[in-house]
């Protein structure tokens, strides 16, 4: 079963900051059945103290995620922003870096993190899929394009 959809896609988006980011998504994501009530301050908890921010070769992105306790069942979502977010760089201390790409993490599987990210780590070094990522219109093109790299929990 494939943890990300159309349904899970988002384009285009446009949020003050990522504290609205989070708002909007957990609200989103609490109205679709995927989280707990519990999710939205959990999320914003662990980017402040594990942040997820990432500079790659073809651009900067974010990769928030939380424990699995404060879902009720496991996704993956890539949000595509209209201008880019402010996140701290994962592992880099204070280095901020200035976010298009969103891939939120709902995994609910033990080790399946560590995996999906590892998976997801392949697909940023890809240049052409990640230039096709930044510009597509056709969320079935984007979907097909990350779960050939992810594929099922």
């Amino acid at each position: 079963m494939s943890l990300l959809n159309e349904n899970l896609i988002y384009l285009d988006c446009d949020y003050e900051d990522k504290d609205s980011f989070f708002d909007w998504f957990s609200n989103e994501m609490l109205s679709k059945g995927y989280v707990k009530e519990s999710f939205k301050e959990s999320i914003k908890e662990r980017e402040k103290n594990y942040p997820t921010g990432l500079v790659t070769q073809t651009c900067e992105l974010a990769i928030p995620h939380t424990d699995p306790n404060h879902l009720i069942k496991p996704f993956i979502s890539f949000i595509r922003l209209k201008k880019p977010i402010s996140f701290i760089q994962m592992g880099i201390g204070d280095e901020m870096c200035e976010a298009k790409l969103l891939f939120v993490l709902g995994v609910t599987k033990d080790g399946g993190q560590v995996e999906v990210l590892s998976k997801l780590m392949n697909l940023f070094m890809q240049e052409k899929e990640m230039e096709l990522i930044i510009n597509e219109q056709n969320k079935f093109k984007i979907e097909k394009i990350i779960n050939d790299f992810i594929g099922g929990e």
